[in-house]
């Protein structure tokens, strides 16, 4: 089996054929390819640059075009200023709340700890990110290389105090964002993602599209890699992991093929 590698990690691509494009019913999700996560950001992904010139090479070829960026409130759930004492990237756990009460909130955090631990319990996961794509803040700007790319379809998602929302679909505890309607009233079947990061925001978004034929193209993602994430492995290792076991496939941009007259 083909693999490619991103920050260190070798992802099993899961679909060795040739796919050729249908643009009357396949899109292009660049997911969070915006400020926050290139240098200069607060949560830059390692090597995140690299992504952008190819994404938007790959994106002016599709038709149909959707974006995703990550907007946070201060005092949301998503940001490490939100708690106190509790280090930048720190996975939220059950057994580490546990004895939280709402002095480990800060001050103007907009949530509470009952909130949290129901999210915990019910299988969900939660990180503590170092501070992020604020609202108003230019880091919830796309990137450069995109502001002159149309798109058909641009989706906002966190830009609430809970829960998070990684997914492009469905936020962490489940609510639809509109992604999948506005989606189907375009007559998508296929769905082809990629973006900032594979570990988080772009897997997720790949589980959420259910709906869909769904393909994770690998080398145009990049990840934060946290090390022992779940079980002693890293968080992209953790994602192969969930995303293997679904009917997602995992793909190379070489593997993409456009019809005759395309661009």
């Amino acid at each position: 089996m083909n693999t490619c590698k991103i920050n260190g990690v070798e992802i099993p691509l899961t679909h060795q054929e040739e796919v050729v494009i249908d643009q009357s019913t396949d899109i292009a999700i660049a997911v969070d390819i915006q400020g926050a996560f290139l240098l200069g950001g607060g949560l830059p992904v390692p090597d995140g640059e690299s992504i952008v010139g190819p994404a938007a090479k790959l994106l002016k070829k599709f038709e149909r075009r959707a974006a995703t960026i990550d907007v946070h409130i201060p005092g949301s759930v998503s940001l490490c200023s939100s708690y106190r004492n509790v280090a930048p990237n720190t996975l939220l756990t059950e057994e580490l709340i546990a004895d939280w009460t709402e002095e480990n909130l800060a001050p103007h955090a907009l949530f509470d700890v009952v909130n949290l631990k129901n999210l915990l319990s019910s299988g969900k996961t939660q990180v503590a990110w170092n501070d992020h794509a604020l609202i108003g803040t230019p880091q919830t700007n796309l990137a450069m290389r995109f502001r002159q790319i149309r798109f058909d379809v641009k989706l906002y998602k966190g830009a609430v105090r809970f829960p998070d929302s990684y997914s492009g679909f469905c936020d962490n505890a489940g609510k639809p964002t509109g992604l999948a309607k506005a989606l189907y009233r375009m007559g998508v079947k296929r769905v082809f993602i990629f973006g900032l990061a594979f570990d988080f925001c772009v897997g997720a978004t790949a589980l959420g599209a259910v709906d869909y034929e769904t393909y994770v193209v690998v080398d145009l993602t990049r990840a934060i890699n946290i090390p022992n994430f779940i079980e002693g492995r890293t968080s992209a290792e953790e994602m192969t992991r969930k995303l293997r076991a679904t009917t997602v496939r995992l793909i190379s941009s070489q593997q993409l093929a456009f019809p005759k007259g395309g661009k």
